[in-house]
């Protein structure tokens, strides 16, 4: 079942706040929001969800270790 989830519900699920989650929708980097015609609030997907908490997960960095040199 796909219910819909307030923007307060799913930021507590995924251990953001409201303000980043609208950050990183206007910035494009999660799916947009479905709107409410009357409040404009915004609501996602369950299944919207976990791809958002995919997104918000640090990614690994690979730095090369350097050895120095004893001078």
């Amino acid at each position: 079942m796909n219910n819909l989830v307030r923007i307060g519900d799913a930021a507590r699920r995924l251990g953001v706040s409201t303000i980043t989650l609208r950050r990183l929708e206007r910035e494009e980097a999660i799916p947009a929001a479905r709107r409410h015609p009357r409040t404009a609030a915004r609501y996602w997907l369950e299944s919207e969800l976990e791809e958002i908490r995919q997104l918000l997960e640090p990614r690994s960095t690979s730095i090369g270790s350097r050895s120095v040199s004893d001078e």
